[in-house]
């Protein structure tokens, strides 16, 4: 409730306690009316409850069967405290995806992204051809997480980026 006070502009106040503040104040204002708030994180007492109260997008990651899990978890939450959950948009976060034609050309540029930047487990989670991703994808959607958050490494795979969005993306548009 503080942070959306702060971002909406009513400078609230908190009881006394761990975090106490008074006519806390967000400056500069954000350009938009009302600013989403975005609450990353799958902890099933806590978080998803938290998400469910106060947040306008829950952001989780994991294996599809795990999302699918939190999700039943956060709809619980919503229907404890009077909220349509249809009103959460979702978003699943995902490392580096690589696309190629070739799955061994993906490959190693996966091995060299994760070299460059001294990582020792590969930090590219998805590499293969256009299908491939959009088939692993595919699942994640099904369950209602439409919005896909990509994280990419310095310097930018603009290849991948291209395709996510030229060929990734409409497929899984037409899904919804």
């Amino acid at each position: 409730p503080v942070v959306r006070g702060m971002l909406d502009g009513t400078r609230p106040s908190s009881p006394a306690g761990r975090y106490a503040m008074t006519n806390a104040t967000n400056l500069p204002r954000p350009v938009q009316d009302r600013l989403p708030i975005l609450i990353g994180g799958s902890g099933p007492k806590v978080t998803l409850r938290l998400v469910a109260e106060y947040g306008d997008m829950c952001n989780l990651i994991g294996p599809p069967d795990f999302i699918a899990e939190r999700d039943r978890v956060l709809v619980e939450h919503c229907e404890a405290v009077g909220r349509d959950p249809a009103e959460i948009e979702r978003t699943v976060a995902f490392r580096q995806p690589i696309i190629r034609d070739d799955v061994d050309e993906a490959s190693s540029v996966a091995e060299a992204i994760s070299e460059r930047h001294g990582i020792r487990s590969p930090f590219v989670q998805m590499a293969g051809t256009a299908d491939m991703l959009v088939d692993q994808l595919v699942p994640y959607a099904r369950i209602g997480y439409r919005h896909m958050i990509f994280q990419f490494l310095a310097p930018f795979d603009r290849e991948t980026m291209e395709r996510l969005i030229d060929e990734v993306r409409p497929r899984l548009t037409s899904l919804a």
